[in-house]
């Protein structure tokens, strides 16, 4: 299990170095599982698991498998906590709200607490797959969203409503956001992630907005951030550019509000995007969305640098028995014939169109 490197090469007297030699074996000696049992044991999970398309759970196990694959870390502790979390991650927000959170966790795992327990891994799941929490993404949230605005303008209901609005600072719940239906202003639209300075700049602000990010925006920032970037691509582009990347991804929820062809452009930019998370997130919303052409854009990330990044556009592709994915697939293995992911490419296609080989 380990060898021993002794100082000066003498046997028995000072320990220069110890030397892990057998892991597996030495998990064994202590009666504990080893890392690599779990992560097959993970895998195993994902590939008996059937998730909805384009549920949370779906693009949990797409993010998680790619993760797995290229061997990096997960946020689950084991297997169960993974099958549990793509469980509960398989409902709709409709679906969670019929039920308290305790009567919906008896339900569904016959344990009053095991929802509670679920959600840090579901929240940092999610977070990293789409860039929002499930607790708030399904209503299970105990936090109460709100957002925090300055406008030169006007806020406009869905019931008729009008809120003329000169300069100041506004904060509305997650169920008043949720019935604007436009935000007036002209001038630029900035979104501050420290409150201090969003005082400021509001203060200073002669027109235009100003939004408190706080951070990883909430659903009711998302809200507000969505209404004021519908009035034109200009603001649109101020969010995609914003030297935050939190902020920047929500450019990606954005993106389901638009019509097909602004919204393939928009993510086509996210997915040139510095940060490697606001990539992932955006190739995730065009593989969700089956967008036109999809699968050459998934081509276009098997060459990106993050691994992470590659291994989830080959998930998409392998997923898929389409000419025009499978194609997709066999150029890349005739542009990269060393690739780690020949062997699955190989078996993909000599199973649904053995004469691409």
């Amino acid at each position: 299990v380990l060898s021993v490197r002794w100082r000066r090469h003498r046997e028995g007297d000072v320990v220069e170095a110890l030397y892990l030699r057998d892991p597996a074996a030495l998990y064994a000696e202590l009666g504990l599982r080893s890392p690599v049992e779990t992560e097959s044991a993970m895998q195993a999970v994902l590939r008996e698991t059937e998730t909805p398309p384009g549920s949370l759970a779906a693009a949990v196990a797409t993010h998680t498998g790619a993760l797995l694959d290229a061997g990096h870390p997960t946020v689950f502790a084991d297997e169960e906590e993974l099958r549990d979390t793509l469980r509960l991650l398989s409902l709709t927000p409709e679906d969670a709200a019929r039920q308290p959170i305790r009567a919906l966790s008896v339900r569904l795992f016959s344990n009053s607490k095991r929802i509670e327990s679920l959600l840090r891994a579901a929240d940092a799941a999610t977070r990293a797959a789409l860039g929002e929490r499930a607790s708030e993404a399904l209503g299970l949230s105990r936090s109460y969203p709100e957002a925090t605005i300055a406008v030169h303008g006007a806020i406009v209901f869905t019931d008729g409503r009008r809120w003329d609005v000169r300069g100041e600072s506004v904060t509305l719940p997650l169920e008043t956001t949720a019935t604007i239906e436009a935000i007036e202003f002209s001038g630029a639209l900035i979104t501050v992630e420290n409150k201090e300075s969003f005082a400021v700049t509001a203060a200073r602000a002669a027109a235009g907005a100003v939004v408190y990010t706080g951070g990883h925006p909430n659903r009711a920032v998302q809200a507000v951030i969505r209404r004021a970037a519908e009035i034109d691509d200009d603001l649109l582009r101020d969010i995609t550019e914003n030297p935050h990347r939190d902020v920047r991804r929500v450019a990606i929820h954005l993106a389901n509000n638009l019509d097909p062809g602004r919204a393939k452009d928009l993510l086509m930019d996210l997915l040139l995007d510095e940060a490697v998370e606001v990539r992932l997130h955006a190739l995730q919303a065009i593989g969700n969305r089956n967008m036109e052409g999809w699968s050459e854009i998934m081509g276009f990330s098997l060459r990106d640098g993050d691994p992470a990044i590659r291994q989830t556009a080959a998930q998409w592709l392998l997923r898929s028995t389409e000419e025009p994915a499978l194609t997709v697939l066999r150029d890349y293995l005739v542009e990269n014939p060393r690739s780690p992911l020949r062997s699955r490419i190989e078996t993909h296609l000599r199973r649904h169109d053995p004469t691409l080989l």
